[in-house]
């Protein structure tokens, strides 16, 4: 039988759920002045957010699991 290797999910209290993540997201983009044309989360292996030339917003889904101070 193979090990889980994945360390353990903080509780859940600890996480934001997508529904708040996003608009989370928009309040920082306004507050520094930019806008998004689309907010995505999805498994990434090598960071945490990416932004493309257009305007495109990835998340990485782990990111949902840090503490607040880590997403502002």
């Amino acid at each position: 039988m193979s090990q889980d290797l994945q360390a353990p999910k903080p509780p859940l209290e600890d996480t934001v759920p997508i529904e708040l993540f996003k608009p989370e997201v928009m309040a920082n983009a306004i507050r520094i002045g930019v806008e998004p044309k689309s907010i995505t989360l999805r498994p990434m292996k090598k960071k945490w957010a990416s932004c493309s030339s257009k305007g495109n917003l990835s998340f990485d889904t782990e990111i949902l699991y840090q503490p607040a101070s880590l997403r502002k």
